[in-house]
């Protein structure tokens, strides 16, 4: 019938419907697994530690290279104790340890905390853990700009240090620049001037690339592909109607 040349036919519909179908598939899937690692040494032998209780904190630093990023979380080991005996455990909840991302001056960190990171646990166990701590407020990571994650519990009767190991930090989108440690005033403050080189403590940064919005969600996907295959179901039966 004529009218069926301006109309594409019901299998080729169904056939693009499912093709969008898998695509949105696809985009889910994929966002699923969009974090990327910026740097990591995590899960290396440990030689060492530093401590990070008092006025003594501890820094690793990183640049970011290529893009932006926006952050996802930071990981690191601590030991909470001496002599590797373990201390009693720490309630975060009420202790004023504090993680924070700080901006780089003359290579050691500076100023007070651009953005606070929060454990994803109310408790540091007694001895050796690893940790996640996440972004209070969105927080981008800028291309060319090094930053230093920097630990530190004030109060001075705690026994808590953030290991060190000779493995040097893998890096995806980001170059390292080392550790060093120095004093705070502040949970959240460090004392400027004062950091000086220290150990490779263990650590990673996960961040997800900033994406300029262009791609079309996988919800609007299914929706086209769930109209076009409604429209060729109509189609069908008025060409049915007219035959």
């Amino acid at each position: 019938m004529p009218a069926c040349r301006f109309f594409p036919k019901t299998d080729h519909l169904t056939a693009l419907f499912r093709g969008l179908q898998l695509f949105a598939v696809g985009a889910v899937l994929q966002g699923a697994a969009y974090g990327t690692t910026l740097a990591t040494n995590i899960g290396s032998p440990p030689n060492g530690d530093s401590f990070i209780d008092g006025i003594n904190g501890a820094a690793e630093g990183f640049t970011i290279t290529g893009s932006n990023w926006n952050l996802t979380d930071a990981i690191f080991t601590l030991f909470d104790g001496i002599n590797g005996s373990p201390a009693p455990a720490i309630d975060v909840t009420t202790s004023p340890f504090a993680v924070g991302l700080y901006a780089d001056s003359g290579g050691q960190p500076n100023g007070s905390a651009l953005v606070i990171l929060t454990l994803t646990t109310n408790t540091i166990a007694g001895g050796l853990g690893t940790y996640t701590a996440t972004p209070g407020s969105p927080f981008e990571l800028l291309a060319g700009t090094t930053y230093w994650l920097v630990l530190n519990d004030h109060d001075p009767s705690l026994l808590l240090t953030w290991r060190t190991t000779s493995s040097a930090p893998t890096t995806d989108g980001a170059t390292y620049d080392g550790g060093v440690t120095g004093g705070m005033t502040s949970s959240t403050q460090v004392s400027n001037g004062t950091f000086v080189t220290a150990g490779t403590h263990m650590f990673q940064i996960d961040a997800d690339p900033v994406t300029s919005g262009g791609a079309p969600e996988p919800g609007t996907l299914f929706l086209l592909g769930g109209g076009l295959l409604g429209l060729s179901r109509r189609r069908v039966r008025w060409i049915r109607a007219k035959s």
